[in-house]
């Protein structure tokens, strides 16, 4: 098939950038082999400053957002970027986001600590060089109540 006929387009998004030196690289691989056009960036994630090296300049990348309240694995771990004392109610005792979004939805959480902690991260993969152009969830958290109407809110609020 010839990918430039109508219908046959795919469009493929990577996300997780700044979550490893590693997922940056290969990130940057599928750029430049042309199979990624769109790249999602975590704010909290260990390896941002070397995704703002590796990725920021790249020619015809949209950038995203890939807002983040949950961190999966076990190392290496992260929590919020203001801090786990301005939103308690999203992370554990430890200071890390919880494992699972779910753990979000069972427990509570505030709507305004999850606002905040959203617009932080937006500032600072923006601070870090980014041209942030969309939002999107990392394991996809906009289902749990309350949720997409505050992402829907920073959007709009961002244009």
């Amino acid at each position: 098939m010839n990918p430039q006929q109508e219908g046959d387009l795919l469009l493929a998004r990577a996300d997780d950038a700044a979550s490893a030196r590693d997922a940056n690289e290969a990130i940057r691989e599928t750029v430049e082999c042309g199979i990624i056009r769109n790249v999602s960036v975590m704010a909290c994630g260990p390896a941002l400053e070397h995704a703002a090296q590796t990725l920021a300049g790249l020619p015809g990348v949209v950038f995203g957002l890939h807002a983040t309240v949950s961190s999966e694995w076990e190392s290496p771990r992260w929590g919020p970027v203001l801090g786990p004392g301005l939103v308690p109610s999203l992370v554990q005792e430890d200071g890390t986001f919880f494992l699972n979004p779910a753990h979000l939805h069972e427990r509570g959480y505030s709507p305004a600590e999850l606002d905040a902690e959203i617009r932080a991260q937006l500032e600072k993969v923006r601070a870090a060089g980014f041209d942030i152009r969309y939002i999107d969830t990392h394991m996809g958290f906009d289902w749990i109540a309350g949720s997409r109407e505050i992402l829907e809110k920073i959007a709009k609020d961002e244009r």
